[in-house]
């Protein structure tokens, strides 16, 4: 979920730049993929948790195209801007919106649309807020520095599957969607969508606990049997309780398709081996 390895010029990680399935040798491959997106292309650029579909929020004609190409017709982008001055030129920004946005889990914050902005309608349509984040990656920052407003992020994944972190499925599925891959050669063994939260009366309430928040656990005053809680078949998530620990999964989605179940079928796998867990019980949902 988080790491914090060395890293050297020489042994890597390497970022590669990929387009038509081909490496481009020769370049500065993060250089090359700011120009890219400021010709209004479409990128799949690998976060921490997985791949994001970027494209310039300020450019109608590529915000229109990545709605088109995702078959996403008016549900929000989310968007990362390089720092909250930035933010500020086109999001309402209290100080409780701002400790959140710089808080270390970087989640998206949910922030009231300024009149008038750069950025484009079509990224929040009939909608008075964005989804707003900070980057949380080195990547992200080589990447927004100096170069755009905002950058729409938004999960790289085909609609109704889970998000994408290995770089040759990107490859594969992304390719009809995108017109480059900005990657690296480290592997994601446990994909992650954002996290995701409003600011309601003052505190913060959760809409997605994703990346940056699992898989740490929720502590309880009172110890349970070991249970494994399977969720419901939309916007799913398990938790496994522990003693008087819970750990929920990270937003795994709708089970509606068959990657998306077997991803599910992998966390649970995943989670039982991490936290040494042989559930008692195995609660689930009847509906439907």
């Amino acid at each position: 979920y988080h790491a914090q390895p060395n890293a050297c010029a020489d042994c890597g990680p390497q970022v590669s730049l990929y387009q038509n399935k081909i490496k481009l040798e020769g370049i500065d491959p993060i250089e090359k993929a700011a120009k890219l997106l400021k010709e209004g292309k479409i990128g799949a650029i690998k976060g921490l948790g997985g791949f994001h579909l970027a494209c310039d929020a300020t450019n109608n004609k590529a915000v229109a195209r990545l709605r088109r190409l995702k078959n996403r017709e008016a549900k929000p982008f989310a968007i990362m801007s390089f720092n909250l001055e930035k933010i500020m030129q086109y999001c309402k920004l209290g100080e409780k919106e701002k400790e959140w946005l710089v808080n270390r889990a970087r989640p998206i914050v949910l922030l009231q649309k300024k009149e008038n902005s750069l950025i484009s309608p079509l990224v929040a349509p009939r909608n008075n807020y964005l989804g707003v984040m900070l980057p949380y990656a080195p990547l992200h920052y080589l990447l927004l520095k100096d170069n755009f407003t905002a950058l729409i992020m938004t999960s790289g994944n085909i609609t109704n599957q889970p998000i994408i972190g290995d770089n040759l499925e990107a490859l594969e599925k992304l390719d009809g969607i995108v017109d480059f891959f900005l990657s690296y050669n480290r592997d994601i063994f446990n994909q992650c969508d954002d996290s995701v939260i409003k600011i309601i009366n003052n505190n913060n309430m959760f809409f997605r606990r994703s990346r940056g928040y699992v898989p740490y656990p929720i502590i309880l005053d009172f110890k349970l049997k070991e249970v494994l809680a399977l969720g419901g078949e939309l916007k799913n998530t398990i938790s496994f309780s522990k003693e008087n620990y819970i750990f929920l999964s990270q937003y795994l989605g709708d089970l509606k398709s068959v990657e998306t179940l077997e991803f599910f079928k992998e966390s649970i796998t995943s989670f039982k081996k991490m936290f040494r867990v042989k559930p008692e019980i195995i609660a689930c949902d009847l509906h439907p």
